[in-house]
């Protein structure tokens, strides 16, 4: 009979254990919530992000600007307003009850300690300042505790990793915003020869070329594929300051756009920095995927014209 009890006994500790793990508290919805953070959404002007892996002081700094927000510790290189957005809804949505944990043992484990988290988020403005440490939770559930407060709730829907803390994580990779069949006229200049190309009706010819020749139109789609596809792979260590150009795209579209164009740097590291044409800051993209662009002619764009 002792036996028996004493496996009785081991069967509901280890139940309990199972329901402990199965069941975070926080998971009730029928609870009573309360706001994670309350300051108004509208009142915010300043997110700062510390990322926890790194012994820099130096955070991410976005700022709202009356043209919308920047990365202000990018050299205020403009950012993506809705990965800007996600940010806040992540925290001035939220609602949170039941905390996980009260202790400081806790906050240790859970990586919100003052000392020891994952993520560090400051939200100020005018209705006054908030700060937040992120821990990595499991899968799509982060944990989260107000700094000054001892509880620390989960929070759904956020992970550490959704809240970025380099300033590529809140730019738009997209670095040119026209579709390449308005381009009317395309000029590559820097480079021997340079290249000029001019689109009639459907077809591109290119004024410049022999009468042997004719312009290969597919050859011609390509490049103005790869003319618009730029993507931000980084930022500079100076966004403002302009690069020395290499080489210069510029182009005329069909419409009210008018023109547009860029300038490119020398290759640096695989890299080359880009600044649109009339930009204020300067951008990193892959000098592999610019290499079209580069080592472009007007011979690798036509070929041998018929002779039927």
């Amino acid at each position: 009979m002792k036996r028996l009890n004493l496996v009785l006994a081991g069967l509901a500790v280890g139940q309990s254990a199972l329901a402990t793990v199965a069941w975070w508290p926080g998971d009730d919805d029928g609870a009573t919530t309360v706001p994670l953070v309350d300051l108004p959404r509208e009142s915010i002007s300043t997110i700062r992000i510390w990322d926890g892996s790194r012994d820099e002081d130096d955070p991410l700094v976005l700022q709202k600007e009356p043209d919308g927000w920047h990365i202000d510790s990018a050299g205020g290189y403009p950012a993506d307003e809705d990965k800007v957005a996600r940010v806040l809804d992540a925290f001035v949505d939220a609602r949170v009850s039941n905390p996980l944990a009260e202790s400081e043992t806790a906050w240790a484990s859970l990586k919100v300690a003052d000392d020891d988290f994952a993520r560090r988020v400051e939200l100020s403005g005018e209705a006054g300042t908030v700060e937040l440490l992120v821990g990595p939770g499991t899968g799509r559930a982060a944990t989260v505790r107000r700094v000054g407060d001892d509880a620390v709730y989960r929070l759904r829907g956020v992970s550490q990793w959704s809240i970025g803390a380099e300033p590529r994580s809140y730019t738009d990779p997209q670095l040119v915003d026209v579709s390449a069949d308005d381009i009317e006229s395309l000029a590559i200049t820097g480079q021997e020869g340079g290249i000029r190309l001019q689109r009639v009706g459907e077809t591109w010819v290119a004024p410049a070329l022999s009468g042997d020749r004719t312009v290969d139109q597919e050859a011609v789609r390509d490049l103005l594929g790869k003319v618009v596809g730029l993507r931000l792979v980084a930022l500079p260590d100076d966004p403002g300051a302009a690069p020395e150009a290499e080489l210069t795209v510029s182009w005329t579209v069909d419409g009210e756009d008018g023109s547009g164009g860029y300038v490119l740097g020398p290759e640096e590291d695989g890299r080359r920095a880009v600044r649109l044409q009339g930009g204020a800051h300067t951008a990193l993209v892959s000098a592999y995927s610019v290499k079209p662009i580069v080592e472009a002619s007007l011979e690798s764009l036509s070929r041998p014209a018929s002779t039927d």
